[in-house]
Formats: C-alpha cells, structure tokens, sequence
C-alpha cells in the first residue's frame, strides 16, 4: 500500500523519493505537502482511502518535490 501511495506521490509531484515502501521523512514530508496542496478532506495516515484519494488526482498538484538527503 505505502509504494502505491508514493508513487501516486511521485506522479503528482509531491514525492521525489524511490518507491521502497518505507514510511521515512522524506514520505511523511510528501504527505504533509500533498495535504497543504490539496486542502481539505485529504484522509489521515496511510490507508486505502488515501490511496484511492491521490489516484483521482489530475495532473502535478506540488510544485517542487521535498529534496532528498
């Protein structure tokens, strides 16, 4: 489930990390900007509704992508 998310993640932007499937900083940062960038109603932790959630976004929602170190 949580590779599915990061790499919905990464498709709209928010994620510049690798699908492992790891829940790290740099996944719960893409989270928390995916939720200031898509507002409210955004569902909490990582769960199938997030998932389906990021797959009805269209298109780049996050400018930038947090960096990676």
């Amino acid at each position: 489930l949580l590779r599915d998310i990061q790499a919905e993640l990464r498709r709209i932007g928010c994620y510049a990390g690798s699908g492992d499937g790891i829940l790290d900083q740099a996944t719960r940062d893409a989270l928390a900007q995916y939720r200031r960038q898509a507002g409210l109603g955004i569902p909490e932790g990582v769960t199938e509704e997030l998932a389906r959630h990021l797959k009805r976004q269209q298109g780049r929602l996050c400018v930038q992508a947090p960096l990676q170190i």
